[in-house]
């Protein structure tokens, strides 16, 4: 061992490096080269993608300068290449389902709150109805407290998911794995979710509210 590294991408700082002649031995692949890693200067955002889909071309494009064949190479960008890979497809559509699993528990958990929270204060949407609030006007009541609910739960949630990604950051075996910082784009992508299970969660509750007529609510027990 020559020494030990820390790099700024947390799936590098769980690899090893080794020299290429040890490493064809080990796998018994003297000779052999799986992939090629090629780094561009970076410059202006619409040339560089243009001097990298050239570099690719080109590269594909190379043949045999003996027989006059293709030899058969292959050039990704590196955002095509990782978003190719198939364990990185894998994660995404377990992301995914996870995500719809959580979105149809919490608007089932929403609208069990509402529908309770509707059935309780019938009598005072009742009478709400009889001094002259229009329906429109207790919807959107009902609307915006389940809003108030989801985003408070949003906060809460994102602030737990802040300190436990924090604190499994720490152990040796989920650092490399783990980012500390939860980027504003997920959290943003959050909050719109929260909101939608508000508003999936409180449209059938607040239809039930405006829907009954004045004299049954104020009768109802």
């Amino acid at each position: 061992m020559v020494g030990i590294y820390e790099s700024f991408n947390v799936l590098e700082n769980g690899s090893a490096i080794v020299l290429l002649e040890d490493l064809q031995e080990l796998m018994d692949r003297q000779g052999k080269v799986s992939e090629f890693q090629i780094k561009l200067v970076p410059g202006d955002a619409v040339e560089h993608d243009k001097v990298v889909r050239e570099v690719s071309q080109g590269i594909a494009d190379l043949k045999d300068p003996k027989t006059g064949t293709s030899l058969g190479l292959k050039a990704m960008p590196t955002k095509e290449f990782v978003s190719s890979a198939r364990e990185i497809q894998l994660a995404h559509v377990m992301a995914w389902v996870t995500s719809v699993i959580a979105l149809v528990i919490g608007s089932v958990g929403m609208l069990n709150t509402m529908i309770m929270s509707v059935l309780e204060r019938t009598q005072e949407i009742g009478i709400l109805r009889a001094i002259g609030w229009r329906k429109i006007r207790i919807f959107r009541m009902i609307l915006a407290e389940s809003f108030c609910l989801t985003l408070a739960g949003a906060a809460v949630g994102t602030l737990a998911a802040m300190a436990l990604t924090r604190i499994l950051s720490q152990f040796t075996a989920a650092e490399s794995y783990l980012q500390r910082d939860i980027p504003l784009s997920i959290v943003g992508i959050g909050f719109l979710m929260s909101l939608v299970v508000g508003l999936i969660g409180g449209a059938y509750p607040a239809y039930r509210g405006v829907s009954l007529p004045p004299t049954e609510a104020l009768r109802y027990e």
